[in-house]
């Protein structure tokens, strides 16, 4: 695939209230002239065949939108693509968490069932075991988004501690001279996600000739400061787009602000630096320090609970994988693929 033309980012998220998906609004069905909505347990291909599609059809489309598993940013959970001929076509992972059906079926929703190529005499054998690692995985989650809870208010303790100091916010990010849209606030593309290997971050292709500032400071401190930034931006009718954080919605990842084509994220000691220490005060630095802390092992427990679900979901994925029939699953791909080319050619 020609990388130029691809971006990677998360459509759900595991954070404080737990498991949170954007899936309708990231595959709104009034937006796509045609959507695959894949069914079938774990390591059956759902993802392998969003991966062999997104391959096969490189030359044909002009843009690609990789949606990944927040869960296991190795796997898909959808795929977007857009072709020369303004054609959109979205692939979904249509299983739980996010599970996704057929609106439109028929003109617009297609369902591709690969539970249709394995074989149930096998799994049934696997019943008890299959019941098993089930239930380990659902108690490991179960405990890893109780953690996420319990950081979530460490974080909100933490963050009603701290007050932005007499500062003049008149940040050179801002640039009055451009002329200024209505301010907008978009919250369904997810840069980020919180699993079993803690944060992971997707740079996005269409900033990287933009100018990055960093915000450098713990999370109470970057989200003053990026609240700051909004607030000043939408009495200054500045045009800007919010990227919610993983762990809450009320949280933020980073923003863009269209008209400066600058993008303002946190922590990152490459780009321009804005030292949030030197701009937001704690009325209480002891107690700051413990929710601090607190929140920051909470999270460590939680990533290792998140670990646990996935040592059981791989396995149950061996037993499905065992299962399937690859030539049945072949004919699957050849026939969703068939109909792609007649919508993009």
């Amino acid at each position: 695939m020609n990388e130029k033309i691809c971006n990677e980012y998360f459509a759900a998220a595991n954070g404080f209230s737990g498991f949170r998906s954007y899936f309708n609004e990231v595959f709104n069905p009034t937006k796509f002239d045609k959507r695959f909505i894949i069914k079938g347990g774990p390591g059956t291909g759902k993802s392998t065949l969003m991966k062999n599609i997104q391959n096969a059809v490189s030359d044909l489309v002009c843009e690609c939108e990789v949606i990944l598993c927040s869960s296991d940013p190795k796997s898909y959970d959808g795929l977007i693509i857009t072709s020369y001929n303004g054609r959109r076509i979205a692939l979904i992972d249509g299983t739980a968490p996010h599970e996704t059906d057929a609106v439109y079926p028929g003109f617009i929703d297609e369902l591709v069932n690969l539970g249709e190529c394995w074989n149930e005499f096998y799994l049934k054998s696997k019943k008890d075991e299959l019941l098993h690692l089930n239930a380990k995985k659902k108690k490991a989650y179960k405990n890893a988004y109780n953690l996420l809870q319990f950081a979530g208010i460490a974080c909100d303790s933490a963050c009603s501690l701290h007050r932005i100091a007499n500062y003049k916010f008149n940040l050179d990010i801002f640039d009055n001279n451009q002329e200024l849209n209505h301010g907008r606030n978009y919250k369904f593309k997810l840069l980020s996600a919180f699993s079993k290997d803690g944060f992971l971050h997707k740079k996005q292709k269409e900033f990287e000739k933009s100018r990055k500032i960093s915000l450098i400071g713990n999370p109470c401190e970057t989200q003053i400061i990026f609240k700051k930034i909004i607030e000043f931006a939408m009495t200054q009718n500045i045009d800007f787009i919010r990227y919610p954080s993983p762990l809450s919605d009320d949280y933020t990842e980073a923003i863009y602000l269209i008209n400066q084509d600058t993008l303002v994220t946190q922590n990152d000691e490459q780009n321009e630096k804005l030292e949030c220490k030197k701009i937001v005060l704690s009325e209480n630095s002891e107690l700051s320090t413990f929710y601090n802390n607190e929140y920051e092992q909470a999270l460590k427990m939680a990533q290792n609970e998140f670990n646990n679900a996935s040592i059981n979901h791989f396995e149950l994925e061996k037993i499905y994988t065992a299962a399937m029939d690859f030539s049945l699953l072949n004919q699957k791909y050849k026939s969703v693929l068939n109909s792609i080319y007649d919508i993009i050619e």
